[in-house]
């Protein structure tokens, strides 16, 4: 069957069954005709590629117990500490990471990503000056980078 453009504006001859994929772009939709409860969905797997940035989220809670460097000068300020590994997807390099702690411990923190970080397996650093800044905490990250 044909298409056709009447006069009136209407066309006829399109069958039922939707548009090929990546047929449909930003300029064929309307202004808010997506909302909030579908990028909600887009984000719900921890992860989301806008252009060509990649954001993941994720959250986990600190070991029980943690490493005490004593009295090694090479560590000043972060005599107690962890190096976590987070697994990531979809980044081309090593994604920079943020981390905030809830353990109420103001010198408590999260340095750079270990050396031995990759592209899919980030290592923070997180450090304190009491054992108790770190063990049992919960930890909320964002890694933003570039998409792969």
């Amino acid at each position: 069957m044909s298409i056709t453009i009447n006069g009136n504006g209407t066309i006829t001859g399109i069958s039922v069954g939707g548009l090929p994929d990546g047929v449909v772009d930003n300029g064929t939709l309307a202004n808010n005709s997506v909302g909030s409860a579908e990028i909600a969905d887009i984000f719900s797997s921890g992860g989301i590629t806008i252009g060509g940035l990649r954001i993941m989220t994720g959250n986990f809670t600190s070991p029980s117990s943690v490493s005490d460097v004593g009295n090694n000068d090479q560590y000043p300020g972060a005599r107690y500490y962890f190096v976590p590994t987070i697994s990531v997807s979809g980044f081309t390099t090593v994604p920079a990471i943020i981390a905030t702690m809830t353990s109420g411990y103001h010198e408590a923190y999260q340095a750079a990503a270990h050396e031995t970080s990759t592209s899919t397996s980030i290592k923070p650093f997180f450090s304190a000056h009491r054992s108790g800044g770190l063990t049992s905490t919960p930890i909320y990250w964002a890694a933003i980078g570039e998409a792969s």
